[in-house]
């Protein structure tokens, strides 16, 4: 049994555990609703043609379904259930699968608007302590000192890697695509691992154009150091095929990753701006920093 979760069942979240031996299918999937919360708390999907929310896909036991039903407040009676178990499309960037959902009943009462769409994100925001995962030309400070921001991004944890993910540029602006991270289950996305403050993420909410719907925050799991973490970070809302960045784009993500990723990541790095996705002029800025073009190794 396929179900779709999106409160307190996800990765994190104070009833994870009931999904530990669980398949986790996908970790960035959503589905058409509105995402409120409870009076008592606890997130409840609305119905809705036109708003989104967030979770993951677990491929569940019987027995696990049923210890969920008795969770949600769900006994085969949609007029008696706090939560109604229906079955819905929900996607994820490889796709369309039809799944269970919990939807909240008249019974539920409660209208708060969950921002973004995205319980584990409004959760996350309001721990003491917040990690931001950069992938993409965040790595590079020298983004932070021309913002006049830097200040705000001065405790760098080190190089983190971010498992069964891959890099992509799948956002489009005039000059070309700018970096995003996409559910891969063989690949890793190596970057920089911040400590941050809540100024810090406001800045990157402006910067990644969140209001205007170009990058949506998430929450992952990295390791950094040989300690996990979980972080947020951002990837582009409605994905396109991937596009060549230009130049400046990506020396600034070479740049502010060679200190901290790892050797085979730079070089997939090389690979990807001189082979995947050829960048005019990349091959002699790699040469006047000691690096050899993919082609020459």
């Amino acid at each position: 049994m396929r179900v779709f979760v999106y409160g307190s069942l996800c990765m994190g979240e104070r009833n994870h555990e009931m999904l530990v031996d669980s398949i986790l299918l996908s970790e960035q999937a959503w589905v058409n609703g509105t995402l409120l919360q409870s009076d008592s708390y606890y997130p409840y999907l609305r119905p809705s043609e036109t708003d989104i929310t967030y979770g993951e896909i677990y491929d569940v036991s019987d027995e696990v379904l049923i210890q969920l039903d008795t969770l949600e407040g769900y006994n085969g009676n949609k007029a008696t259930s706090l939560f109604d178990r229906q079955m819905v499309s929900v996607h994820t960037d490889q796709g369309t699968l039809r799944v269970f959902v919990y939807v909240g009943t008249e019974k539920v009462k409660g209208e708060k608007i969950v921002p973004h769409g995205n319980w584990k994100v409004s959760q996350y925001l309001k721990r003491a302590e917040t990690y931001y995962f950069a992938y993409g030309s965040c790595m590079d400070n020298r983004r932070f000192k021309r913002a006049h921001v830097d200040t705000l991004f001065q405790e760098v944890l080190g190089g983190a890697a971010l498992e069964k993910y891959r890099l992509r540029f799948s956002y489009h602006v005039p000059d070309g695509g700018r970096a995003d991270i996409e559910e891969e289950p063989n690949a890793c996305v190596e970057g920089l691992l911040y400590k941050v403050k809540p100024p810090a993420i406001d800045y990157l909410y402006e910067r990644e154009g969140v209001y205007a719907g170009a990058y949506r925050p998430v929450i992952i799991n990295v390791s950094c150091q040989g300690i996990d973490y979980r972080a947020l970070s951002f990837t582009v809302t409605a994905k396109q095929a991937d596009k060549i960045p230009p130049l400046h784009y990506a020396k600034e993500i070479y740049l502010g990753a060679a200190p901290y990723v790892s050797e085979g990541y730079r070089m997939q790095l090389t690979e990807m701006f001189t082979t995947k996705l050829p960048v005019k002029g990349i091959d002699l800025y790699l040469q006047s920093n000691g690096e050899k073009s993919y082609h020459n190794r």
